[in-house]
């Protein structure tokens, strides 16, 4: 998995037309979730990403999530 994003990571920072940038975000992201509190000037967005692949195991006892 670690080599597959690394060559993703490459291709993304190629020169990559928009329509696959965003062909890419949609094969790896399953949803954005964006919550908003407070008011006005004060108003703070929260945003959680789903992506459409599972962490790695031992992400949990690294504090990736």
């Amino acid at each position: 998995a670690e080599t597959l994003l690394t060559s993703l990571r490459k291709q993304i920072d190629s020169e990559l037309d928009w329509a696959t940038k965003r062909q890419m975000v949609e094969a790896l992201v399953k949803g954005v979730l964006i919550t908003t509190t407070g008011e006005a000037r004060k108003k703070q967005a929260d945003v959680a990403v789903t992506y459409a692949f599972a962490a790695p195991p031992d992400a949990v006892e690294q504090g990736i999530s």
